[in-house]
């Protein structure tokens, strides 16, 4: 979703993209736990130089939009593997199910 969200030009500076290439989880309000206390997300990744890239997300109801709300990640996060080209995603389901005809 990170990426997904790099690619659609939201990161750094406005929120998460739900609904991509990547992974498509629906509308905001289907991003959130429903038992969870806060209607927020948020994600920290360490690597292994030990740099942390930290997003945290709300939910704005009245736009059902996840919109960043923690200060901004150093801008050298985004030059790691995930945001590059050099990032390579591989789906559960590489060929799904299709129909068979004779």
């Amino acid at each position: 979703m990170l990426r997904q969200s790099y690619q659609q030009s939201l990161l750094p500076d406005v929120g998460l993209a739900l609904n991509g290439d990547l992974v498509c989880i629906g509308t905001a309000q289907d991003a959130l736990f429903e038992g969870a206390k806060e209607d927020s997300i948020s994600f920290e990744l360490v690597w292994e130089d030990g740099k942390k890239g930290i997003w945290r997300f709300n939910y704005d109801q009245e736009a059902d939009v996840i919109a960043l709300s923690s200060p901004k990640t150093a801008s050298d996060v985004y030059k790691f593997s995930l945001f590059s080209d050099k990032f390579h995603y591989i789906q559960a389901e590489r060929i799904g199910s299709r129909t068979y005809t004779e």
